[in-house]
């Protein structure tokens, strides 16, 4: 993460951005992963109807490397002039047989916004079933 010389005025906005932010419904079902989630688009709309009040702008940009990766570059910028640059968040494409490169990197950018976003904004967007998957499996063991 890169940052201006002060963060002050952006830290304080955001601050009251996220007092405001209430739980976001999981209304999309992942068939992969049995879960729901919050859509990019409820996210998007929930986050611009409160940052241009706290004088913040949110910029996401598509990046992409040699290593068939796309992803997202995210800059938060305040009035005061303060900004602060994320990392970009980039996941390999995944070759789809039903979509063409173009429709599976849009998907992939889709996928790293909505992520990048909510993560940024402390959203939790998606249902927590990884927990689960890592608790150790209970068996009944009557060695003893």
């Amino acid at each position: 993460m890169k940052k201006s010389e002060s963060i002050a005025e952006i830290t304080k906005a955001m601050v009251n951005v996220q007092k405001q932010l209430k739980p976001l419904e999981k209304s999309a079902n992942n068939p992969f992963t049995e879960s729901k989630y919050t859509p990019l688009d409820v996210i998007s709309k929930t986050i611009l109807e409160l940052t241009p009040e706290q004088g913040i702008a949110v910029f996401q940009e598509p990046v992409s490397t040699e290593r068939n990766s796309v992803g997202v570059a995210t800059l938060l910028s305040h009035v005061s002039g303060e900004w602060i640059e994320f990392e970009p968040f980039d996941m390999e494409i995944v070759s789809n047989k039903k979509m063409s490169s173009a429709q599976e990197a849009g998907s992939t950018i889709t996928y790293t916004k909505r992520y990048t976003l909510a993560a940024i904004f402390g959203i939790v967007s998606d249902e927590d079933k990884d927990g689960n998957a890592s608790k150790p499996n209970q068996t009944n063991n009557n060695d003893s």
